[in-house]
C-alpha cells in the first residue's frame, strides 16, 4: 500500500498489518515540507490546510507523525507528541506484550473522535465512480457497540475459551479514571507529592485485550513520587454523598462497586470508601514494626531490620499440578468433583462440608501431599533464589559460620484453607505482622481453582505502595511468593459465579544459632509461643553442594489446631 508496508502471513493470507513508521518533525515547517516532497508515481501534492487545523497549536511540536505523504494525507490526526508518546509502556495483547504510547486514550479519541469507544465507524466505499470515497471518521456512519463487541473474541470450543474481565463497564471505569485524571489542576512548586510539570496527570490504567493474567489494573505513573499522590483528597461531588463507613470492608466496597463481578478500578472514589479500613490497617502495622529494640526506618517501605530483602519481592511461579495436585486430592478428600462449584453443594454448612479434614485419616492424603510440595518444592524453590540473591553469604556471621553449612526453613505445618463462595467475604486489609506472625516469614499464595475478579486475593506490590492487583490464574499450577509479614492485602466480597478455593502458609529461613538470616528475636511471634505444632522445619545442607531437603522429625505430620484457622477453629 502506497500509505505503509503491508505485510501478509502465509499461514492466514486473510489477515494482514499495517507497518507504518513515524518520524519526528521539529518545527511545522518540516511537515509542510515532507507533504510537499514529490515521490515518483505519487499525486500532485493537496492542500494542507486539513493537516494545520489538525495540528492547532504550535506548541504541539516537536512531534511524531508518518513519514510519508499519502499516510499524514490520509490520517491527519494521527500524530503523537512526545508527552503522549514517551515513554514507551509495555501494554498485554492476548499472549503479547507490544510497546505502546504513554496517553492511549488520549490519542485514540484525537485519532477517531470522542466517540470512538462507544461506536463503530462504517466507512462507506463508494459504489459508482461519481460516488465520492470517504476517509474521514466524521463523514461515516456512526453504529453503537453491543455488549458483546467489548469481549475479545473467543475461541468456537468451549474448553478452549478463556475467563476475561473485559466488558463495557470495565471500559467505562478505565475512561472515567482517566477522565478524573487529565482535568488541568493547577500547578504548585515542585514537591515530592506534586502533579508534573505540565499540569497535567498520566492515566494510571490501561484497558487491554488478554489482560486476564494477574497483571495490575492500575500502573502508577512516573508522576506519582510518593503515597501522597493516591491517597483519597476531601471527598467531593458523589464522594461527598457516600454513605458512612461500616465496620465490614467487602461491604462498603460492594456497595460501591456494585455487583459487577469484574476486577474493580481503584478509582480516587474507591480509595476514599477503603481509606476508613486501610487507615486502621496503616495503624496496625506502625504498631508492630519493631516489636525489639531494632531501630526501624521512617518509612514503611524501609528495610533496616528486615530479614532477606531480596527475596520479598513479589513472584509468581508456576508448578507441575500433576506432580502436586493438591486441588485433585483435597477435591477427592471433600467428595466432589469441581472446587470452583463448591457453592452448588447439597451441604450449605460449610463447616460440614469441610468435616473430614477434621479427622487425621481424613485429611492424612491432602496433608502429605501439601508437605511433600512444601519439602519438594517450595523450599528448594527459596533455597535456589536465596543463592541467586547471595543471602546465605551477606548473612553469614563468624557464629553462624561455626555453628555450620546448614539452613533451616521453618514452615506452616497444616496450611490455612481459604474457601470463599460466591456472596462470601473473607478478611478486610492488613498484615501478618499485625496477626502476629513473624516479620521473617515469607508468604506463599496458591490457589486451587480459577481466581479472577472479585474472588481473588488483593495485595500491593511492596510495603506503602498501595498499588493494589488482585493475584490471578486461570487454573491450578500458578503460585505466588509476596510479603505478606508487611504488604497490605485483602480480599473482596465475592461477587462472581465461582468458589475460591486456595491454601496459604508462610516459611521463614533461619541458622541453627538463630543470629543469621532471621535472628531469634525476629523469628519468634504468637503463633510459635504457643506451643508446638503450627511450625515444622527442614533444612538443606550448603557444604555438600546439593539442595536435598532434610524433615527435621522424619515423616511426622503436626496435629491442626485453631491456630490453623477455619475448620478447625470449632470444637
Amino acid at each position: 500500500w502506497v500509505a505503509c508496508d503491508r505485510v501478509k502471513s502465509t499461514a492466514a493470507p486473510g489477515v494482514s498489518i499495517d507497518l507504518f513508521v513515524l518520524c519526528k518533525y521539529e518545527t511545522r515547517q518540516d511537515l509542510t515540507l515532507a507533504m510537499e516532497r514529490e515521490d515518483a508515481g505519487a499525486r500532485e501534492p493537496q492542500p494542507e490546510s486539513k493537516i494545520h487545523t489538525s495540528i492547532p497549536f504550535e506548541s504541539a511540536f516537536p512531534l511524531y507523525h508518518y513519514d510519508n505523504r499519502t499516510a499524514i494525507r490520509l490520517k491527519p490526526r494521527e500524530y503523537f507528541t512526545d508527552r503522549e508518546l514517551r515513554p514507551l509502556r509495555s501494554v498485554p495483547f492476548g499472549p503479547l506484550n507490544v510497546a505502546g504510547p504513554l496517553d492511549s486514550i488520549g490519542t485514540l479519541e484525537r485519532f477517531f473522535g470522542k466517540g470512538c469507544f462507544t461506536h463503530f465507524t462504517d466507512i462507506q466505499r463508494p459504489t459508482a465512480d461519481d460516488q465520492p470515497n470517504i476517509t474521514s471518521w466524521e463523514e461515516c456512519r456512526h453504529i453503537p457497540l453491543s455488549d458483546d463487541q467489548y469481549r475479545p473474541v473467543q475461541c468456537s470450543r468451549l474448553d478452549k475459551r478463556i475467563r476475561s474481565n473485559h466488558s463495557r463497564r470495565a471500559l467505562q471505569n478505565t475512561i472515567a479514571l482517566y477522565r478524573e485524571e487529565t482535568e488541568p489542576v493547577a500547578v504548585s512548586p515542585p514537591s515530592s507529592g506534586s502533579i508534573s510539570s505540565g499540569g497535567m496527570s498520566r492515566s494510571r490504567s490501561l484497558f487491554a485485550l488478554g489482560n486476564n493474567k494477574g497483571k495490575k489494573c492500575e500502573t502508577l505513573s512516573s508522576d506519582v513520587k510518593s503515597q501522597d499522590d493516591i491517597l483519597p483528597q476531601p471527598a467531593t461531588g458523589r464522594a461527598a454523598t457516600e454513605p458512612k463507613p461500616t465496620k465490614w470492608f467487602g461491604y462498603d466496597v460492594r456497595r460501591h462497586i456494585g455487583e459487577s463481578p469484574e476486577t474493580p478500578v481503584f478509582s480516587k472514589e474507591l480509595r476514599a470508601v477503603m481509606e476508613h479500613h486501610l487507615r486502621k490497617a496503616r495503624k496496625k502495622r506502625e504498631a508492630c514494626r519493631s516489636p525489639t529494640a531494632l531501630s526501624v526506618d521512617a518509612s514503611i517501605a524501609g528495610s533496616v531490620g528486615v530479614p532477606y530483602t531480596g527475596l520479598r519481592d513479589e513472584r509468581r511461579f508456576l508448578f507441575d499440578e500433576h506432580h502436586h495436585p493438591l486441588h485433585q486430592v483435597l477435591a477427592e478428600t471433600l467428595g466432589v468433583d469441581d472446587l470452583s462449584q463448591l457453592h452448588n453443594h447439597p451441604i450449605k454448612d460449610k463447616q460440614l462440608l469441610l468435616a473430614p479434614l477434621l479427622t487425621p485419616e481424613g485429611r492424612r492424603r491432602f496433608h502429605e501431599s501439601y508437605d511433600n510440595f512444601v519439602t519438594s518444592f517450595c523450599i528448594p524453590l527459596l533455597h535456589s533464589l536465596a543463592l541467586t540473591k547471595n543471602e546465605f553469604h551477606s548473612s553469614t556471621s563468624p557464629t553462624a559460620a561455626a555453628a555450620g553449612s546448614a539452613v533451616h526453613y521453618r514452615y506452616q505445618a497444616f496450611p490455612c484453607l481459604r474457601v470463599v463462595r460466591p456472596g462470601e467475604f473473607s478478611i478486610g486489609p492488613h498484615c501478618d505482622t499485625a496477626y502476629g506472625h513473624s516479620i521473617g516469614n515469607l508468604n506463599f499464595h496458591i490457589p486451587l481453582t480459577p481466581v479472577f475478579g472479585t474472588n481473588a486475593l488483593y495485595t500491593e506490590s511492596h510495603p506503602g505502595k498501595e498499588d493494589w492487583h488482585g493475584l490471578t490464574t486461570k487454573a491450578p499450577g500458578l503460585g505466588f511468593l509476596f510479603d505478606g509479614a508487611r504488604c497490605l492485602h485483602f480480599t473482596l466480597e465475592n461477587t462472581t459465579d465461582a468458589t475460591r478455593v486456595s491454601i496459604d502458609f508462610r516459611i521463614a529461613i533461619f541458622r541453627g544459632t538463630g543470629d543469621g538470616l532471621c535472628a531469634k528475636e525476629l523469628l519468634a511471634d504468637r503463633f510459635s509461643n504457643a506451643g508446638p505444632g503450627y511450625y515444622d522445619e527442614a533444612s538443606i545442607d550448603c557444604g555438600v553442594g546439593s539442595s536435598f531437603v532434610a524433615k527435621k522429625d522424619d515423616d511426622h505430620l503436626f496435629e491442626p489446631d485453631a491456630r490453623v484457622g477455619f475448620p478447625f477453629t470449632k470444637k
